[in-house]
C-alpha cells in the first residue's frame, strides 16, 4: 500500500508567500503637445539667432556639392594643386578640409565673369 498522507515540511523550509502588491499610483496625464519646430522653442541667450555662420572649413563632399562635381574630381583638384586644402588624416588616410577662403579663391581664379572677351 502506498502512503497517501503528505508530509509536512518544517516552517523554515516552506516557500515564502507572495509579496504584498504595490500600491496603485494615480494615472499619469497625457503629455501636453510640445512644439515640433525648433524656432518655437526659446534658445539660450548665448546662441545666435538667425542663419548659422559659414563654417571655416569645408569637407570634400561639401565643395563637390557646391561645384556640382564628384568628390573624386575635387580630390583631383587638391592633388594637382589647383585647390588648397589641409590634410587632417592620419596613418596614410587622407581627410581633406578646404578653407572657405581657398574655395572662394579657387572660384575667383576659375571665373570668367571678370574677363573681357574680344
Amino acid at each position: 500500500m502506498k502512503a497517501t498522507s503528505k508530509q509536512k515540511t518544517p516552517h523554515a523550509l516552506q516557500r515564502p508567500s507572495k509579496p504584498p502588491a504595490a500600491p496603485q499610483r494615480a494615472p499619469v496625464p497625457a503629455p501636453v503637445a510640445q512644439a515640433t519646430c525648433l524656432r518655437a522653442r526659446a534658445l539660450p541667450p548665448e546662441l545666435p539667432r538667425g542663419p548659422l555662420p559659414e563654417p571655416a572649413m569645408l569637407r570634400v563632399h561639401q565643395v563637390a556639392r557646391r561645384l556640382g562635381v564628384t568628390s573624386q574630381h575635387v580630390r583631383d583638384f587638391i592633388e594637382e594643386g589647383a585647390l588648397d586644402a589641409i590634410n587632417i588624416g592620419t596613418a596614410g588616410r587622407k581627410f581633406w578640409r578646404v578653407p572657405v577662403d581657398a574655395y572662394q579663391a579657387f572660384l575667383k581664379e576659375r571665373s570668367t565673369l571678370d574677363k573681357v572677351r574680344p
